[in-house]
C-alpha cells in the first residue's frame, strides 16, 4: 500500500532505505557464508601482492551480531516517524481538541502537561494557531516515544493508545511481530554491553537473521497500512464529530 497522505511519506520513505540498508548487508553476510575464503580487497601494489584482508570467522560473528542494531534501528526509525505522521497530520487538518476521540485526548493531555512544564513553544506565540489545535503537538517530542524499548508488545500498546488497527496480513509469515522481543533484546544487550558482539553472532545464523527481517517488514508494513487507514478514515475523530464530516 502507497500512502497519499503527506504526513505518512516520511515514516514510508525510512522503512523503504532502512530496509534496502540491512537488504544489502544481508547479501554480504551471505556471501562470506558461502565462500569460506573471503576477502576484502583494495588496490593492490603490484601483481603478486595485493591489498587484502582475510575476513575470519570471529569477524563473521561481530557481523552477524550487528545485524540485530540494524534490525532494531528499522523498527524504531519507522514507528517513530509513523506516530509522529500522526500528530503531524492532525496538526495539518487544524482539528479542535473537542472534536478529537478520547484516546486521543488524552494523549494531548499528556502533552500539554509537558508544554506546562517546559517554555511555551515559539510557534504557539508568532502563529495564528487555535490553541484547541495546536494541543495535539504541544509537549510532544517523538525523541521520547521509545528509548530503545520497543518490541511488538509496545507497537499493539500504543495502536490501542490511538485507536489505530495493524492492518490484517499474513500472521504466520509475520509471527505477528513475537520476534522484535528477541530483536529488542540482543539490541539493548550489545548496546549496553551485556554481550560481546562475537558471542551474540557465535548463536546467530544467516539464515536466521535473514527470516526474522522477512518477518519485521511484513509486520511493520501492516502497521503503516493500519496507520496510514486510521488517518485516511480520520479515524482520531470523535464519533459525533465524525458522522458529521
Amino acid at each position: 500500500m502507497t500512502t497519499s497522505i503527506p504526513a505518512m511519506v516520511g515514516a514510508e520513505e525510512t522503512y523503504s532505505s532502512r530496509c534496502r540498508e540491512i537488504e544489502r548487508f544481508f547479501e554480504m553476510l551471505q556471501f562470506m557464508r558461502d565462500n569460506r575464503d573471503s576477502r576484502l580487497c583494495g588496490e593492490p601494489s603490484d601483481v603478486a601482492n595485493p591489498n587484502t584482508y582475510a575476513i575470519g570467522r570471529d569477524l563473521e560473528k561481530t557481523l552477524r551480531a550487528s545485524a540485530y542494531l540494524m534490525l532494531y534501528n528499522l523498527v524504531e526509525a519507522t514507528m517513530t516517524g509513523a506516530i509522529d505522521a500522526i500528530h503531524q497530520h492532525i496538526a495539518d487538518e487544524q482539528v479542535g481538541f473537542d472534536e478529537l476521540k478520547e484516546d486521543v485526548r488524552r494523549i494531548a493531555i499528556k502533552g500539554l502537561r509537558k508544554a506546562v512544564l517546559s517554555e511555551m513553544p515559539s510557534e504557539l506565540l508568532d502563529a495564528a494557531i487555535p490553541i484547541s489545535s495546536a494541543l495535539i503537538w504541544l509537549g510532544f517530542d517523538k525523541k521520547d516515544l521509545f528509548s530503545g524499548n520497543l518490541d511488538g508488545r509496545l507497537i499493539k500498546d500504543k495502536a490501542k493508545e490511538y485507536g489505530f488497527q495493524v492492518a490484517d496480513h499474513d500472521k504466520a509469515a509475520s509471527r505477528d511481530g513475537v520476534r522484535l522481543l528477541n530483536v529488542k533484546t540482543k539490541r539493548n544487550e550489545l548496546a549496553h554491553g551485556g554481550i560481546s558482539f562475537e558471542d551474540c553472532g557465535q548463536d546467530t545464523s544467516v539464515d536466521e537473521l535473514v527470516a526474522i527481517f522477512d518477518e519485521i517488514k511484513i509486520f511493520i508494513r501492516a502497521v503503516l497500512n493500519g496507520i496510514s487507514e486510521y488517518l485516511l478514515t480520520r479515524g482520531y475523530l470523535h464519533l459525533e464529530t465524525a458522522g458529521a464530516q
